[in-house]
């Protein structure tokens, strides 16, 4: 919905005499390299880019970190509703974030605001972004911690387990008995800190 967003907007705000233009979605490399090109102003980015024209990802919060260095001002304009993805574009320097399901006079006034420079995120608003990036920065901290305890035997089992195989399977797959599987799964639990 890139695309169809993205005109609607342009024509849209152009209606309010504010220019506006698209920039295809390529690479990260290219937007960056586009957002250099022109004069800086207000960037609408959602957060679901997904993959430029060659497959590769695209990295939508080192785009955020690109544009702010080029002077660019962020605004988050995505259908995205994981609050830590949002929170952590936020902490990147995002100046805020709009659901694209908003009202169109809705999404006009807070695009309107931002690139007149005025705040479109009050102070505790951020400050309530900011402690949910904090949070989840420490609990993948805690995650990364205790995948590094498991043996790589245990990972492979992990993943098994993650691709729906049960452990009679897994066992004849990894030529072990059916109770050498079940103590590393029974490992993996406690190491994880999972049941």
């Amino acid at each position: 919905d890139h695309q169809l967003v993205g005109s609607s907007l342009v024509l849209a705000l152009a209606s309010r005499d504010i220019d506006a233009n698209e920039c295809p979605v390529t690479t990260t490399g290219d937007i960056l390299r586009t957002a250099e090109e022109r004069r800086s102003g207000l960037v609408l980015l959602d957060l679901e880019l997904g993959v430029g024209l060659g497959g590769e990802p695209i990295d939508e919060l080192e785009l955020i970190v690109g544009l702010r260095a080029r002077g660019w001002a962020v605004l988050v304009v995505s259908a995205a509703t994981d609050e830590r993805r949002i929170a952590s574009a936020i902490a990147a320097g995002a100046i805020g974030y709009v659901p694209k399901a908003a009202p169109l006079q809705e999404l006009l006034d807070v695009i309107c605001r931002a690139s007149s420079g005025r705040s479109v995120l009050p102070p505790e608003e951020r400050a309530r972004w900011l402690a949910v990036d904090k949070k989840g920065r420490v609990t993948d901290r805690k995650d990364r911690a205790r995948w590094r305890r498991l043996t790589a035997r245990e990972r492979e089992v992990l993943d098994l387990l993650a691709h729906g195989d049960r452990a009679a399977a897994i066992a004849e797959q990894l030529c072990v008995s059916l109770t050498t599987v079940r103590a590393q799964i029974r490992s993996i639990h406690t190491k994880l800190d999972v049941n």
